[in-house]
């Protein structure tokens, strides 16, 4: 038997092919959101959940109730890079409140009881349907689950919030993780320079 190597195996990839560019604007992320919630109720929570604290896709699979904590605004999560707290917002919370009440007999103490592949195949279906990728042929460029993840950190950086306090919220290793966002905050390097002339 001969066994074919991988033609990519020994290719380089430079960071730039790595990196997602695309980010949804308010009215993209809207329609997206009205969307799940219409198809899908538990890929609806995946998405809110991601768009607004920045979490991975398994990290929000693998969350528990007793990970979560109301009183404080904390979610306590195991993720890709380790231990961490993920702060809720104000339009979390009810969300949470319906997860921490589920059903325990169905979903035992876990939040949700559906694969990953379920909540992307459900996504997909309503990224085509709103047409968020018709004509894009540049990988970088298609909205896929991440995209979310991506445009927590693309709104933080245009308010002007820290690159290392982005990183800190979504768990970024390395602060060259989070350094691609500074480009969409030009105008705080000249705020900065107000602040010290007044």
């Amino acid at each position: 038997v001969h066994i074919q190597k991988n033609p990519a195996q020994n290719m380089a990839f430079s960071d730039a092919d790595k990196k997602r560019e695309r980010f949804l604007s308010a009215n993209e992320a809207s329609m997206l959101l009205d969307g799940l919630r219409l198809m899908y109720c538990d890929a609806y929570f995946f998405a809110k959940i991601s768009l607004f604290t920045g979490m991975r896709l398994s990290e929000i699979a693998m969350l528990e109730r007793n990970n979560i904590d109301l009183n404080s605004k904390i979610i306590y999560v195991e993720g890709k890079t380790g231990h961490r707290s993920v702060y809720l917002p104000d339009n979390l919370i009810q969300l949470f409140e319906i997860l921490k009440k589920r059903n325990q007999s169905v979903y035992g103490n876990r939040c949700f009881n559906k694969d990953i592949n379920t909540i992307s195949r459900y996504f997909r279906i309503v990224i085509n349907a709103i047409g968020l990728n018709d004509g894009v042929t540049d990988t970088r460029q298609k909205v896929v689950f991440h995209t979310l993840r991506h445009t927590f950190c693309s709104w933080l950086a245009m308010k002007g919030i820290p690159i290392y306090t982005i990183g800190e919220l979504v768990g970024h290793k390395e602060v060259r993780m989070t350094q691609r966002y500074a480009k969409l905050s030009p105008d705080t390097k000249r705020d900065a320079l107000s602040q010290i002339s007044n």
